[in-house]
Order: C-alpha cells, then structure tokens, then sequence
C-alpha cells in the first residue's frame, strides 16, 4: 500500500510539472519594421461616438509569431515596443513621440496594459474580439487593424469614444496644423514589437503539485521519524 501510495504521489507530482510546463506562450513579433498607419476618429457630430480605429501596413520588417496554433484559454496579456518613430506629415522626416502627446494618450493605453488576465475563446487567435477591442491580422497582406469601443469599456477604462475622439482630433491638428477630418495619416517604425499571451496556470495543476510536493514531503518526515 505505501509503494502505491508514493508511486501515486510521484506520478502526481510529475503530471502536474508537465501540464505546467506545456502551457504555450503565444507570441507576435515584429523587428525593424517601416509602413503606413492610419488612426480613423470620429469628429462629427454623426461619428463622434464611434469607435476608434487604428490601421497599419507593414512595407518592411520581419516578423515572427506562433498564433496559429493557439489555444482558447485565459492569458495574461503584455506589449512592449522599443524605437517607436512617426512621420505625421509624410515628408519623409521620423521623429520620436512627443512627450505630450504620450502623456496625453497615457490615459487611454495604461489601463490596456493592466496586469489582469483576459480569457479569450476565440480562434484562430489572428483575428477575434475581447470586450471593447476588436483586432483583424491579414498576415498575406501585412496589415493589422484595431478597433477600440471605449463605450463598451468597463472600469478601470472610464473614457468614452466622444472623449477620446476629441483628444485624437486635437493631436491630429497639432501635427498637420489643419483642422481634423477624422484621419489621421502618417508612416510609421520601430525597432522592436512584441506582444505576448502568457498563460495562466490552471487551478487544477496547482493543484495537483501541491499535492504531489506535500505527499512527498509528508513520506520523507514519516521515514526520518521512524
């Protein structure tokens, strides 16, 4: 009964290491990339509470992924972005975002970012909705396109589309010195982009491990007492 008992707990142990360690983290990248992105706004009065839309084709670059092997699941989701430049006016001359305007969209993109897991059900993972977000990648065609319905945001997002709309229009008008017509052009690069779905471990391997590690334990203090 104890060998069974301990091989039990062994294999335990082991069945919870490996579906542990078999959760994938999925992964987009995309390295030293050029293109042509577009911020669609609403600055009317028919299209201010519209969603907002961001556009992006990709010229050149390399670019790596798993996706397409996803598995519907709850993740927690990062970004970072490195060299990120902007041509606002097309002429050809990149520069780096100014500090204003990051710290105006601060607001909107920090509580993207947050540490929470999203479940996502959907697949394949190249294109889908969660919550207000909805995303389309066209890999044969390098584009990617968002749409962000901050009327459909829930707490700790407390904008609304209107909001955001006037705070993209007002940009739009501080870097082509016109008034906003609800597009806002302009080319676009960066050095390094890498968003990740890192999966949540699931209760019941957590489980199991503790199981396994303190029936182990549990043995090995029995044999050392005798």
């Amino acid at each position: 009964m104890r060998r069974f008992l301990v091989q039990f707990l062994v294999l335990t142990f082991l069945f919870s290491m490996v579906s542990l360690a078999s959760a994938t983290t999925y992964y987009f990248e995309a390295n030293n990339v050029e293109g042509y992105g577009k911020i669609t706004y609403g600055n009317t009065l028919s299209t201010i509470n519209d969603p907002v839309e961001f556009y992006f084709k990709k010229n050149f670059g390399v670019v790596d992924y798993n996706l397409l092997s996803f598995t519907p699941g709850t993740y927690y989701l990062s970004v970072e972005i490195e060299g990120l430049e902007i041509d606002a006016n097309q002429d050809g001359n990149y520069s780096a975002l100014p500090q204003q305007v990051i710290n105006a969209l601060k607001p909107i993109y920090e509580p993207l970012l947050a540490n929470t897991p999203i479940t996502l059900n959907i697949t394949p993972a190249l294109n889908g909705s969660y919550g207000p977000l909805t995303w389309d990648v066209d890999l044969g065609a390098n584009e990617i396109t968002l749409t962000y319905d901050f009327d459909n945001a829930a707490d700790p997002t407390p904008f609304s589309n209107a909001q955001v709309n006037a705070l993209l229009a007002n940009i739009d008008t501080m870097y082509t010195q016109q008034p906003p017509n609800g597009v806002m052009d302009a080319n676009i690069k960066w050095e390094h982009l890498r968003v990740e779905l890192n999966p949540v471990p699931v209760p019941s391997a957590l489980v199991l491990l503790g199981t396994g590690i303190f029936g182990v334990l549990g043995i090995r203090s029995r044999k050392r007492n005798k």
